[in-house]
């Protein structure tokens, strides 16, 4: 959710929820302690609340769909997995996010390794809060590269930034089989958090669930 949009959420009634996990070819998820253990957490922006005493467990190998309405904190959580909500200044949190039993606020760990092990792709493209430079340079930045004649021959953008339309995977203009080719060829096993949002499938919680469906149907070519 964009955090400019966070103040609408307060006093809501609509939340979203864990979908069903649906029973499938993969292995089961662990039977060991959770890979993600959310505790009491609670976010907010400039202290207009988004979500509010959440608790959950992911266990290692589960699909997890989270479903609700438009504006009800999805991407909020999904951002605090990772911490990219730290990079708004309005950004405050409440409870703890456990991963491999770490919390994941702690001062000691790296934001950038823990992003580098969970990551997110949206469904509309969303730049970081910085400069168009900064974000195309994160990346090399990121990997120890330092000499601004450099940093400036990463990417041109050829064209006019123009609105985008969120679509379900396999329907907009992300090649995923690109995507998934190059996490494959740089060694990632990690986990991936895709966004699945489409408004063409947001009549209610039954097409929520087949847009869900369809897209799992589409990835699961490549994973």
């Amino acid at each position: 959710m964009d955090p400019q949009e966070a103040g609408n959420d307060v006093g809501r009634q609509e939340t979203w929820m864990p979908a069903a996990r649906p029973a499938g070819r993969e292995p089961p998820p662990s039977a060991g302690p959770p890979k993600v253990l959310v505790e009491d957490f609670g976010a907010a922006f400039g202290g207009a609340a988004v979500l509010q005493h959440l608790d959950l467990e992911i266990r290692d190998r589960e699909r997890l769909a989270i479903i609700g309405p438009a504006s009800s904190g999805k991407t909020t959580f999904l951002r605090s997995l990772n911490r990219l909500n730290d990079l708004d200044p309005r950004f405050s949190h409440t409870g703890r996010i456990l991963l491999d039993g770490k919390e994941i606020h702690d001062a000691d760990l790296d934001a950038a390794a823990l992003r580098r092990r969970i990551g997110m792709v949206y469904a509309v493209p969303i730049p970081l809060p910085w400069s168009i430079h900064e974000n195309l340079t994160y990346g090399p930045r990121l990997a120890g590269v330092t000499d601004r004649a450099r940093l400036d021959e990463v990417g041109i953008l050829a064209h006019p930034l123009q609105y985008h339309t969120p679509k379900l995977p396999g329907l907009g203009d992300v090649n995923w089989g690109r995507f998934f080719s190059v996490l494959s060829d740089i060694g990632y096993d990690g986990p991936v958090c895709i966004e699945v949002e489409d408004r063409a499938y947001e009549k209610s919680r039954a097409t929520r669930q087949a847009s869900l469906k369809q897209s799992g149907r589409f990835l699961r070519q490549f994973v």
